[in-house]
């Protein structure tokens, strides 16, 4: 009788230890989907108020922040930059930005790209990467400036070629975006090491 009695209170023990863990696995889970929930409404919100900031807000004004659009991409290009003027509008869901009379200078002061008409489709992920990347590039009419110095180092749009590299790297930076459409360019090369005229393509 005592036997029975003991083994009936262990099976009741297992039983209740059991749906105790079962309560709270259960309320662990609930806990972690009402988190996972409250995360989704918040990121869903972040990126409304980005999406409106963005729409009502910054694109209709943003000749305004031309000085800001030049010092980021002089930053990411690793030359100084001037633009002549930028409106934008949307490529369905993705701000764009009609940049016209863009140029790039050397440290020397010399215009080495010219670009009349830039149509920049720009990248969501510019805003996880804090950088600038476009979905598309579509350059009109460019004219580029290739240099080889007396010394007989290479330079295209100001910036030298060279292996060990440091700093910005235009060449990656562009190459990395996802679509570039070039029209009606036109080339110019310098040789300053057989003091040849330049010839213009």
């Amino acid at each position: 009788m005592n036997e029975s009695s003991n083994q009936s209170g262990k099976d009741g023990g297992i039983a209740s230890a059991y749906r105790g863990n079962t309560a709270r696995h259960r309320a662990w889970r609930r806990s972690l989907l009402s988190v996972l929930a409250w995360t989704c409404v918040g990121v869903y919100f972040a990126v409304a108020a980005l999406f409106l900031g963005l729409r009502y807000w910054l694109l209709p004004d943003i000749a305004n922040y031309a000085g800001v659009v030049e010092q980021a991409l002089s930053r990411t290009i690793g030359e100084r930059v001037t633009i002549g003027g930028i409106r934008a509008s949307w490529h369905g869901l993705r701000p764009e930005l009609d940049l016209t009379d863009l140029r790039i200078y050397d440290r020397e002061g010399r215009m080495v790209l010219s670009l009349p008409g830039v149509d920049a489709t720009v990248s969501w992920v510019s805003f996880v990467y804090a950088s600038i990347h476009f979905h598309s590039l579509v350059f009109d009419q460019p004219n580029l400036e290739i240099r080889r110095d007396s010394a007989g180092r290479l330079f295209i749009a100001g910036m030298e070629l060279k292996d060990n590299q440091s700093g910005p790297d235009f060449s990656d930076w562009l190459l990395s975006q996802r679509e570039i459409v070039i029209r009606n360019a036109s080339l110019s090369w310098e040789d300053e090491r057989r003091a040849a005229p330049q010839l213009k393509f």
